[in-house]
């Protein structure tokens, strides 16, 4: 009887784990859309060096601080340390080149050339974050519904 509540329980918990990560990555894009918009607003000033432009973005994306400082300290490639780091698993590949495509730009580009990159990339995220706002609404619910009911059945089984 433990032992199929234990597994019941199991499933219940790999259905809220699976809805988890959804909401997780959900939330991820939506913090690059924000940090792009800092990025956006800050390049719009004449005197925002490329270290001022990352060091905007990252109050919503950790990730970008240590890259704004080794920029600004060092000069480094904007582009060549972010792609050194390990990936998060929650970006995709093409959402991880539209990054890249605008770190590119940020580290070899002009003025002109850093405002069009974050502009395409600020449209590409809002594709990409509402692709993923409907995937969520539509898979969460069923992760949630199939571990519960995985989780009955289970129970019913073994009892």
């Amino acid at each position: 009887m433990s032992g199929a509540v234990m597994l019941a329980a199991l499933c219940v918990l790999l259905g809220l784990s699976a809805a988890y990560r959804l909401r997780s990555r959900n939330l991820y894009l939506r913090a690059w859309q924000r940090a792009l918009l800092s990025m956006r607003a800050a390049c719009a000033y004449a005197r925002s060096s490329p270290g001022q432009i990352l060091r905007a973005g990252a109050a919503e994306v950790g990730e970008l601080l240590p890259i704004a400082r080794r920029v600004e300290m060092e000069g480094a490639d904007a582009e060549a340390v972010f792609s050194a780091q390990p990936r998060d698993r929650r970006l995709k590949s093409e959402e991880y080149q539209v990054i890249l495509g605008s770190l590119r730009a940020l580290a070899h580009g002009g003025r002109e050339e850093i405002a069009q990159a974050l502009e395409y990339a600020l449209e590409r995220f809002g594709d990409f974050c509402a692709r993923c706002d409907q995937k969520r609404r539509e898979d969460e619910k069923l992760y949630l519904t199939l571990g519960i009911l995985s989780g009955v059945c289970i129970f019913l089984i073994f009892c």
